[in-house]
């Protein structure tokens, strides 16, 4: 990014096959949210990583794989956006294939 910034014509190749490096100022302006989702991730991988002590794994790729459904949920909560059909027909397969998944752990 900073080379970017001294020679904008250098890395020229990665723009043409679909590959945007942007200049090192353009990076700046956008620190701000990036750090705010790497914490956001941090968290949430700190989190899935105590949670594998307390229960089996099946039962953790379960609850991994129904938080698209809570997702989906607190969006329609926030934003007032329904998910369209292709969404609905994904989070549908997702969660169904997740609780037949961990099916037998479900009871502990």
């Amino acid at each position: 990014m900073a080379y970017k910034q001294a020679n904008p014509h250098s890395l020229m190749f990665f723009e043409r096959v679909g590959m945007r490096i942007p200049p090192l100022n353009e990076c700046f302006s956008k620190i701000n949210i990036g750090c705010k989702m790497g914490l956001a991730n941090l968290t949430a991988v700190f989190f899935g990583l105590y949670s594998v002590k307390l229960v089996n794994i099946p039962m953790f790729l379960t609850f991994r794989r129904c938080s698209m459904l809570t997702t989906v949920i607190m969006n329609y909560y926030v934003n007032r956006v329904f998910p369209d059909a292709a969404l609905s027909i994904t989070l549908f397969l997702t969660t169904a294939g997740a609780l037949v998944a961990g099916w037998d752990s479900l009871d502990s």
